[in-house]
């Protein structure tokens, strides 16, 4: 996560920017791709045996005008870590019994929204982002010695908070870093979990 912010930084500060003026974003697409961390908030069950993973995520907007857009197709891929040592600490058993076994869980949101942002003379923006749709959840636990696999998958309705900085490389490409608050009305208690995202947007 350090680096992605170093990165970020070193781009805002050494980019040579070849214009004088800020893209006008009115009635402009953008395709947007990003990667980071996500840390899982609740519930605590999933806090301490899941509490980060890998996040992969696109978007495609459309700017109504400089200050406001929709974003009608988006997409986060979350890939949670399992921490066997930890599991298998708290149940008291020896770790070697995990090690035979595969457990793999992950998300795919689809959560469209909206977007706001300012702009006028900057050429590095400020934006936020609200969106609803669901959240796809997927638990595999495969174990080759028993030959044992099981799955389990569901769909749960859900809403995202968004906020950050973009900041233009050329005229149709920015950098973007952001961070991302998602809620889910998981069954018997909500699942929540924080992203930490950067990458790149392209105008079109």
């Amino acid at each position: 996560m350090k680096k992605i912010i170093l990165i970020l930084l070193s781009l805002f500060i050494f980019i040579n920017i070849d214009y004088a003026q800020a893209k006008d974003l009115k009635g402009k697409w953008s395709l947007g791709l990003s990667g980071g961390m996500g840390f899982t908030l609740s519930p605590k069950e999933a806090k301490d045996y899941f509490s980060h993973g890998f996040v992969f995520s696109g978007d495609l907007t459309y700017m109504f005008n400089n200050n406001f857009g929709i974003v009608p197709v988006t997409f986060s891929y979350t890939k949670l870590s399992f921490d066997k040592d930890k599991f298998a600490g708290d149940l008291g058993i020896p770790q070697s019994v995990f090690e035979e076994i595969d457990t793999s869980v992950w998300i795919l949101g689809l959560t469209p929204g909206i977007i706001v942002t300012s702009s006028g003379e900057s050429k590095v923006r400020v934006f936020g982002q609200i969106g609803a749709g669901f959240y796809h959840f997927k638990m595999s636990v495969k174990a080759d010695a028993v030959n044992l696999k099981e799955e389990n998958s569901e769909n749960d309705f859900g809403i995202l908070f968004g906020g950050g900085i973009e900041a233009d490389l050329s005229e149709r490409m920015a950098i973007v870093g952001k961070a991302v608050y998602n809620w889910i009305a998981t069954e018997d208690e909500s699942t929540s979990f924080l992203d930490f995202r950067g990458g790149i947007k392209f105008y079109f």
